[in-house]
């Protein structure tokens, strides 16, 4: 009868061992949450978006959808846990097919949570060269 129990237990032990370690991989393949972004810049072979990051958070992937009216960029965000830093201004290099030329640029984030296109239009970022002056 006990080797019946110890087979037993064994059995459920090995059965939990496995299934929280399958939910730790799963946990780790997840994509982070999209997050929205503010503008964006023009480059030779696509773009660079620009988003406010702390110096812990990193862009882990970028989704883009192309079509001959517009391009639309979706970042999605690694937050960093108890990160006390200011946020500032991150680059995030995206390639397209084609270049951005007239086409409309979207948030991909604000699209998917429901806000009318006109909305999540963003605008591309204008170059300073000093306070209030453009080249």
């Amino acid at each position: 009868m006990r080797p019946r129990l110890a087979l037993l237990v064994a059995a459920v032990v090995l059965i939990g061992v496995s299934a929280v370690g399958v939910g730790l991989l799963r946990a780790n393949d997840e994509t982070p949450p999209a997050a929205p972004w503010d503008s964006y810049r023009t480059t030779s072979n696509g773009l660079e978006v620009f988003k406010l990051l702390r110096p812990c958070d990193n862009v882990s992937d970028i989704e883009v959808a192309e079509s001959s009216t517009h391009v639309e960029v979706t970042l999605h965000v690694q937050s960093g846990e108890r990160c006390t830093d200011l946020a500032v201004p991150t680059a995030s290099r995206v390639e397209l097919a084609d270049a951005v030329g007239s086409r409309k640029v979207y948030d991909g984030e604000c699209i998917a949570q429901g806000f009318a296109n006109s909305l999540c239009l963003r605008l591309p970022r204008e170059v300073v060269t000093h306070a209030g002056t453009r080249p």
